[in-house]
């Protein structure tokens, strides 16, 4: 068996897993560190997963979260959580598949918020914040 293969039947066991679970399955969380203090947290959010990286010129991440509220109140959330730590938020997008884009930016350009609310079938949304700041 090829490793396209193994991965391939890994993703469909875990999508199984989620799927068995009711999706409340949680992946263990590794070396946690705190989000920087212009990432909120939406209340209700429940965490999935997260990532970290750091180099020579910026520190930035990703958290998957789902949250049981419609859409607008989640970009309504984070349109005015930007706004409260210092970032203005454009206009939001739509990708081809549906998902809704909310970026947020600094005046001086050295801290960025990115989200991302995925379109549901259910009132469970799945969201990204992406974020970083440039050293």
């Amino acid at each position: 068996m090829d490793l396209s293969s193994r991965r391939g039947l890994f993703v469909r066991g875990a999508m199984l897993l989620l799927l068995c679970t009711g999706g409340h399955a949680q992946i263990p969380k590794k070396n946690s560190r705190p989000l920087p203090p212009f990432v909120e947290m939406m209340p209700g959010a429940k965490q999935v997963t997260e990532s970290y990286f750091s180099n020579n010129l910026r520190v930035g991440g990703m958290v998957l979260l789902f949250v049981e509220e419609p859409p607008a109140a989640i970009i309504t959330f984070y349109r005015e959580s930007m706004q409260r730590n210092g970032l203005t938020p454009g206009k939001e997008t739509v990708t081809p598949k549906g998902v809704t884009v909310l970026k947020g930016s600094s005046a001086d350009g050295k801290r960025e918020l990115v989200l991302e609310v995925n379109p549901s079938k259910t009132s469970r949304i799945a969201i990204q914040l992406n974020y970083l700041t440039n050293k």
